[in-house]
């Protein structure tokens, strides 16, 4: 994984001016980076940020946005950028040489996320259209199998290790089949989780340690993606990595356009769903209350899976780049300048939720940004919802007097922030129930 040694971002240090002069400490939002106390549980500190500092960026540094309303306008606004290359920081480093060129190349080879339109909209497009509703359907109803061959294979246990014998293996069940190439031959193993993280971050903002193993990572990924692609083109089949070389051959993908797609369908899901199902237990265990609505009725696990994208995200926050001078919700924000939107902190926004604090599956209210917004809104939700459904409730109903086993349990030491385990104790696993 990506040292934690690497996150050397100055932004990481803010602090404020008196008008004295005296700079003092105020709480930053990347402090979650520095204590792991934070990053398991930071949702203290974004309540104080919320309280005294929701506007962060002293002295030339990122804007940090972290308000609701703010960080939801930053989503939807046509002028902040997604392509670091924009960047101020990212620019002046590679000018100077202080970046070496090949870190500063590796953003040549980042997806449609990391795009504008009309490139932005033409690849998305495109990547839309193979996720036909068919092949989401027949996608679902993998993953409900896995589901249950998951906790079968558990069966006669007292204890499971969340991560890695249900939520990593998982999304890997549904995502080969959909996309029609094996995503977990056991070479692949040690890379998506760390390889999100590295997609996650602009060099700059990542420092020289994690960048120069973001670029190795990277290089090793499109290796691989080249292989299992010029495979699939001797083995067409009805899926995803099909079609899209279909485009390449018409002329409406490049090579390298399939390979970068193909990686962000992979990564992202893969990473995103694991914590998204990770995070969902783990609250749930915290509160049992909760718990036993979601055994009692299935049909609740749909309200679970948006509770927890509002109460802690799988992706904490995003990064956009100004085109130009803009405002975003009345703030100004010079053009390059990075600005970073979030979202932990505005889903627990007062202002915009009711006890914030709280975890409750029957609220009503499912206005989070969970999956992000705007043109770059998370392109897979039709699909992880449901999954992430199924995957509630069958281990709400199957996992007899589930316990953790550890509290809090480990995080990576990321850009994204993950559960690194999750071991639940029980007494047994019940048989299969409909989901």
């Amino acid at each position: 994984m990506i040292p934690a040694s690497g996150k050397t971002h100055p932004a990481q240090q803010a602090k404020a001016t008196t008008p004295s002069g005296a700079v003092v400490e105020r709480p930053s939002v990347f402090d979650i980076f520095l204590d792991p106390k934070i990053m398991a549980d930071p949702y203290p500190l974004y309540e104080r940020v919320l309280a005294e500092y929701p506007v962060q960026g002293e002295g030339g540094l990122p804007l940090v946005l972290t308000r609701y309303a703010d960080v939801s306008a930053a989503l939807a606004h046509p002028l902040l950028s997604t392509d670091d290359r924009h960047d101020v920081v990212q620019k002046s480093m590679a000018a100077s040489g202080e970046m070496a060129p090949h870190l500063v190349a590796m953003m040549d080879r980042r997806s449609f996320l990391h795009r504008d339109p009309p490139e932005h909209t033409r690849l998305r497009g495109l990547a839309g259209r193979v996720l036909t509703p068919g092949r989401l359907a027949r996608a679902t109803e993998a993953g409900r199998r896995a589901c249950d061959q998951l906790l079968d294979d558990a069966a006669g246990q007292d204890s499971m290790e969340l991560i890695a014998d249900f939520a990593y293996p998982l999304p890997a069940a549904v995502l080969g089949p959909l996309l029609g190439i094996p995503v977990d031959t056991g070479r692949e193993v040690p890379w998506w989780r760390s390889q999100m993280s590295a997609d996650f971050e602009a060099p700059a903002v990542a420092g020289v340690d994690c960048a120069s193993y973001a670029s190795t990572v990277q290089d090793q990924m499109i290796a691989r993606f080249d292989e299992l692609i010029a495979a699939k083109r001797d083995h067409p089949g009805d899926d995803v990595v099909t079609d899209l070389l279909a485009a390449a051959d018409t002329g409406k993908l490049s090579a390298a356009d399939v390979n970068d797609t193909c990686r962000l369908l992979v990564v992202a899901a893969h990473e995103t769903m694991t914590g998204l199902i990770a995070n969902g237990m783990l609250a749930l265990l915290r509160n049992p209350g909760q718990l036993a609505l979601v055994r009692e009725d299935r049909a609740r696990a749909a309200g679970a899976v948006e509770e927890v994208l509002r109460y802690d995200a799988p992706i904490q926050f995003v990064r956009r780049v100004a085109v130009r001078d803009v405002e975003v919700n009345g703030i100004p924000v010079n053009g390059e300048r990075m600005v970073f939107g979030w979202i932990g902190a505005a889903n627990r926004d007062p202002a915009r939720f009711t006890e914030p604090g709280r975890f409750d599956i029957s609220r009503d209210d499912h206005g989070h940004l969970g999956f992000g917004g705007g043109a770059h809104a998370c392109l897979g939700a039709s699909l992880a919802r449901p999954l992430a459904g199924m995957a509630l409730a069958a281990l709400c109903g199957r996992l007899i007097e589930p316990e953790l086993t550890a509290d809090p349990p480990p995080y990576l030491p990321n850009a994204v922030r993950a559960i690194e385990s999750l071991p639940v104790s029980f007494r047994a696993i019940g048989s299969r129930r409909p989901i």
